[in-house]
């Protein structure tokens, strides 16, 4: 999404958000469908809690009724494009190394394709998410099971995949809860994630 574009000195300044964050970081990025221009310059921002106002932006805007914005936890680039290179609304993409997410495993919050994990972010994380209560021994257990080696791939994995638009909980988790092979059960400790396997 193409949030605000405006022309600056001999550059085109372009804010593009990405999605929410924290994010593990930014693989690539095209502008129609080519490399950025020569000349173009691009800073990322993460997602990350304490990020400050982009400079560029800040300048930009500074004649235009100002910009502070530092948007927390909300992932986005920023690009000075030269004028001279693009001659309509540039279509700009990019490939994103996704959130990061807390695993009770190691009690740290990282980049991870478990599926079992992005269903226990989506339920429990306060600004997008369901706020709920989990069970984090039983999402361990199931981020487990999806983790267990076939070959030399985890046997599930989450790749590509993006919300673009509002949905309701129920409908997140049950694609989600399908992608880690796993059941959501409630329970006085917060919700289970139960592994889709057979019990012995």
């Amino acid at each position: 999404q193409i949030a605000n574009i405006t022309a600056h000195g001999t550059n085109w300044v372009v804010q593009c958000i990405w999605g929410e964050g924290e994010i593990d970081g930014i693989e690539s990025l095209q502008i129609n469908d080519a490399a950025p221009p020569s000349g173009t310059q691009i800073t990322h921002y993460l997602g990350t809690a304490g990020q400050t106002a982009d400079p560029w932006l800040v300048s930009a805007f500074a004649t235009k009724g100002g910009y502070s914005d530092a948007l927390p936890h909300v992932a986005y680039s920023v690009l000075r494009i030269p004028v001279s290179a693009v001659q309509d609304m540039p279509q700009i993409t990019a490939i994103v190394r996704g959130r990061k997410l807390y695993d009770p495993r190691s009690g740290l919050t990282a980049y991870s394709t478990n599926p079992a994990l992005a269903l226990a972010d989506m339920r429990s994380n306060t600004r997008y998410g369901g706020g709920r209560t989990m069970d984090w021994a039983s999402v361990a257990a199931a981020a487990d099971a999806c983790d267990e080696a076939v070959g030399a791939a985890p046997r599930r994995a989450l790749h590509g995949l993006t919300f673009a638009g509002r949905q309701d909980l129920d409908s997140l988790s049950d694609a989600l809860r399908t992608y880690a092979g796993c059941w959501i059960v409630p329970s006085a400790a917060g919700d289970k994630l139960i592994a889709d396997r057979p019990g012995f």
